[in-house]
Formats: C-alpha cells, sequence, structure tokens
C-alpha cells in the first residue's frame, strides 16, 4: 500500500474551473482529466489523504464519482464540500471514504506532518522540522511564507496525487525557520523591525481604544 496526498479538485465545479484557469472546455473534460489521473497514480488498494473541497454538488451526485475513485479516502472536509452533510453511511461503512477532524497529524520517517484545508501560519512542532500540508489556496500563497509546507491541491501541486514520500523529501530539504523565527531573529533589519514596531504599537492603540484604557 502506497500514500498519497491531494487536495481541492473541485469536480463538477464549474466556477473554479473558470476562477482557476483550468486548461478544460467545460466542467465534464476537467473531471475527465482529473479522474484519470488519480486512477493512474492511486491503485485500488492505496490510501489517499484528501484535504478538502473534494466535489461540488450533493450525495446522490458525488458518491457515484467517489466510488470511480481508486483507493481509500481519509478525507478533512473543505469548505464547499456541502454533499457530506447528506452523505448516507453506507459510504462510510464500506470503507471507501473516512471523515477526519478539521486538523489531524501523521507521521511519515518520524517526522510530525498536520494535515488542514486551510493553510496555517504555525502549527506544533514546527522548531522541531513538523510539516504542514494544506489546500483551499489554490496556490495563491507564496512557498517562501510557510517554509516545510506545502499547498497539495491540484492548482497548486498538479493534478496527480502525490506520493508522500516525495512530499517528505522535497520538504525535508526545506531549513527548519518558522516564520516567527525569521521575524523575530531579523535582528540586522532595521527595515523589518521598524515596520514590526510600528504594526504592534498600532494594534496596542486600537486594542486600548476598544476597552477604554490608556
Amino acid at each position: 500500500m502506497k500514500i498519497f496526498i491531494t487536495s481541492d479538485q473541485h469536480f463538477r465545479h464549474e466556477r473554479i474551473r473558470i476562477l482557476a484557469a483550468r486548461s478544460a472546455r467545460n466542467t465534464e473534460e476537467m473531471d475527465q482529466k482529473m479522474l484519470e489521473a488519480w486512477n493512474q497514480t492511486v491503485r485500488p488498494n492505496d490510501l489517499v489523504y484528501h484535504l478538502g473541497d473534494l466535489a461540488w454538488g450533493d450525495a446522490n451526485t458525488v458518491i457515484p464519482l467517489i466510488l470511480r475513485l481508486n483507493g481509500t479516502i481519509w478525507m478533512i472536509a473543505g469548505n464547499h464540500d456541502r454533499w457530506l452533510k447528506d452523505c448516507p453511511d453506507e459510504i462510510f461503512q464500506s470503507g471507501k471514504l473516512e471523515l477526519l477532524p478539521a486538523l489531524y497529524k501523521i507521521k511519515y520517517n518520524k517526522t510530525k506532518l498536520w494535515l488542514c484545508h486551510y493553510p496555517l501560519r504555525c502549527w506544533e512542532g514546527n522548531f522541531k522540522g513538523a510539516m504542514h500540508l494544506y489546500g483551499h489556496a489554490h496556490g495563491n500563497i507564496e512557498p517562501e511564507r510557510l517554509p516545510r509546507s506545502m499547498d497539495v491541491g491540484v492548482d497548486a501541486a498538479g493534478i496527480y496525487p502525490l506520493f508522500i514520500g516525495d512530499i517528505w523529501t522535497k520538504l525535508n530539504k526545506e531549513p527548519i525557520i518558522p516564520e516567527e523565527a525569521r521575524i523575530r531573529d531579523a535582528k540586522d533589519n532595521k527595515e523589518l523591525q521598524r515596520e514590526i514596531a510600528e504594526w504592534k504599537a498600532t494594534l496596542w492603540r486600537e486594542q486600548n481604544w476598544k476597552t477604554g484604557k490608556e
């Protein structure tokens, strides 16, 4: 069994096809390309961690599509996965689909990987090399802003589900310097330090104004 991770296919979602500028003439062509890419990569006995926004529609239209996808799917619900609300128990009892908490931790090569639909600014263990995988952003967050993290959505990482070993190898090459550490330790960057000081002063004034304190 191999483990794959992916996100944000948005099967059947015409608006995303347009907004994400996907190279398909219509929703049917988009869905077919992603379905073929999934099944060319994932075997029936593989496990796929899906980080949300799998499909648009109701359960009656989404479940038949899920049954065409290879592998067992362990899924974090995304903001567009409304079909889960009326999803029949049989799909979960069959073992085809498992619903995970909004934030879920797995381990690979003794490294913690935090999975979430949404990108996080910091996460448990990031000072010790823990990694973070997310979707939702459709490739619109600069990777350097979140070291040792990755947008695994199809618009950022490609339509083929990603093998967990390849993800780990890529992120493990990145330095363990979380964003808050870079800002805290940027003592030589006077311009950045001035911006941080101004931001903190403004925040303090706004909070005092709201609470009536001096």
